[in-house]
């Protein structure tokens, strides 16, 4: 039996979260997984609502409005 540990803490540092994003781009899609993070850490929306986003519905606009998946609130980011 393999124990895994996985630290659930927040990232609290700029350098933690540089870490964290550095990380992600090693592997095949490790570009589009950087990319997923920093929306996710700049716009507070939980990775299912990033997920279902459309290229169309963020491209040349400023603003994005999403109804939330779990909550069902209006995001606008």
């Amino acid at each position: 039996m393999i124990n895994i540990y996985y630290n659930v803490e927040p990232l609290r540092s700029n350098e933690e979260i540089t870490d964290f994003v550095n990380k992600a781009r090693n592997g095949t899609h490790g570009e589009r997984n950087a990319l997923l993070i920093l929306i996710g850490l700049n716009t507070g929306l939980r990775m299912s609502d990033i997920l279902n986003l459309k290229v169309g519905q963020i491209r040349y606009h400023d603003i994005v409005h999403i109804t939330e998946k779990k909550t069902k609130k209006e995001a606008v980011t």
